[in-house]
């Protein structure tokens, strides 16, 4: 995202679309001091750093709803849209909490864009030294539905691969979205 607000109206929009910023305009404020509103674009994914509270939209889908928002004839030009997206859902505070289970496809989709390859996480429950650890910790990472957040082989996998609490935490966070 932009690392400015655009005071629009009772509205301080947040934008990474260049587009957008250009209809806009270029009052520009450091923080939200109106209703915070975030404008992803394509390929845009992160909302760690939103505040709480912020209407979420994807530009160009939803510029009709951004235009009715902000109270602007907001133009799209060519751009592509984002399937599969829905408008103005809030930000809250259970969109920031770190989920105590989620799928097995989707930490491996995370391990897989953040550069983590599934040999690597193979290697790392083969260093276990207790062969009954071993065992238990590969049976549940092949064949275990969901995983859990709380299991004692989370915090033990995550550290030989590198992987500190906080970060295990964050990688649930965001597979959790996926």
């Amino acid at each position: 995202m932009a690392d400015f607000y655009r005071t629009v109206g009772k509205h301080s929009v947040l934008t990474s679309v260049p587009e957008l910023a250009g209809q806009l305009g270029n009052n520009l404020e450091p923080s939200p001091s109106g209703l915070p509103v975030a404008v992803f674009g394509e390929g845009h994914r992160d909302l760690g750093s939103l505040a709480v509270g912020t209407a979420v939209f994807w530009w160009p889908n939803h510029a009709q709803e951004l235009s009715s928002l902000l109270g602007l004839d907001l133009q799209p030009s060519s751009l592509p849209q984002v399937p599969g997206v829905l408008p103005g859902f809030i930000v809250d505070e259970a969109d920031f909490a770190v989920p105590q289970t989620i799928t097995a496809t989707q930490i491996r989709l995370w391990l897989f864009r953040n550069g983590v390859s599934l040999e690597a996480v193979q290697s790392a429950i083969d260093a276990i030294p207790d062969e009954a650890a071993r065992g238990e910790t590969r049976i549940q990472w092949e064949y275990a539905p969901y995983v859990e957040r709380s299991h004692p082989f989370i915090n033990a996998l995550g550290q030989s691969l590198g992987l500190t609490s906080e970060q295990i935490d964050q990688a649930f966070v965001e597979a959790a979205r996926l």
